[in-house]
């Protein structure tokens, strides 16, 4: 079964408000987009240098 965003986004009222967030963590999507768009993080690898709870998004995480 292939895994989707919604396997690894969470998205609960008690969790930062309903912000959406990394499962698991309570670090929100817009950190880590927010990093790309700035160019602070440069792919994969400048998120996790960035903030190593993003390796809950890799696909290599069982």
């Amino acid at each position: 079964m292939p895994r989707t965003w919604q396997a690894r986004v969470v998205i609960a009222p008690d969790l930062h408000h309903g912000t959406p967030c990394i499962k698991g963590t309570r670090v929100p999507l817009a950190t880590i987009t927010g990093s790309l768009a700035d160019g602070i993080a440069q792919g994969i690898s400048g998120i996790l240098s960035f903030n190593p709870a993003a390796h809950l998004l890799s696909e290599k995480r069982r």
